[in-house]
Formats: structure tokens, sequence, C-alpha cells
């Protein structure tokens, strides 16, 4: 499958239309980092199935909804660096089953749910410097057993 690309970073992006990529089925990556996006819709993804690659670095999301990320069963790569995420919802990774890196530096992260790795098996990269992570759930990374780089 060719690569189909959505570029829309470095504008001012600050809010996401519920409905706004539902047409673009065939999308394979989407960077929408340095924009000034402070809340995602819970649906805004659902439709882009073939998404492969998603960076929303460097904007202003405060809270994932839980359920955000559950259709993109095919992305390898989730960068969410330099955000003003604090809290992670428990399951908000489950469905990400083919994704090997996953950036959550730069972020307001202070606890992580313990379970909240479990479903990554084929993580190789986690990134989750310049956080203000303080303990870490006991086994919290013993299911990341393809992950090289942490």
């Amino acid at each position: 499958m060719a690569e189909v690309e959505q570029d829309l970073h470095d504008n001012q992006i600050s809010t996401l239309p519920a409905n706004v990529f539902d047409g673009l089925t065939a999308l394979t990556e989407l960077y929408l980092h340095s924009n000034q996006i402070s809340t995602l819709p819970a649906n805004v993804f659902d439709r882009l199935t073939a998404l492969t690659w998603l960076y929303l670095t460097y904007n202003q999301i405060s809270t994932l909804p839980a359920n955000v990320f559950d259709r993109l069963a095919a992305l390898t790569e989730l960068n969410l660096w330099y955000n003003q995420i604090s809290t992670l919802p428990a399951n908000v990774f489950d469905r990400l089953t083919a994704l090997t890196e996953l950036g959550l530096s730069g972020n307001q992260i202070s606890t992580l749910p313990a379970n909240v790795f479990d479903r990554l098996t084929a993580l190789t990269w986690l990134s989750l410097s310049r956080n203000q992570i303080s303990t870490l759930p006991a086994n919290v990374f013993d299911r990341l057993t393809a992950l090289t780089t942490l």
C-alpha cells in the first residue's frame, strides 16, 4: 500500500472537529505537531484504520479520552511529546498491539496506571523522560518483552 500523508504541523490549529478525518480512510501518516490543540474528540481518529504514524507533539493536550486510539490497530508510532498530559486512562493503549514506538516525554505525568503498557508487546521504544513521575507501579514494564530502549 502506498503511503498517504496528511501534514498539518506548524499551524495554529486549536480544535479538531469530531469528524474532520472521516473521509481519509487510506491515510497512513498524520502529522499534527506544533499546533495549539488542547483536547481531542473521543472518536476523532476512528475512521483512520490504516494509520501507522500519528504525531501530536508540541500541542497543549491535557487529557486523552479513554478510547481515542481504539480503532488504530495498524499504528506503529505514536508521539505525544511535550503536551500537558498529567494522567493516562488505564486502557488508553490497549488496542495498539502493533505499536513499536511510544513517545510520552515532556508531559506532566506523575503516575502510571499499573497495566497501562501490558498489551504493547511489539513496543521496542518507550520515552517517558521529562515528566513528574515519582514512583512506578510494580511490574509496569513486565510485558514489554520486545522493548530495547526505555
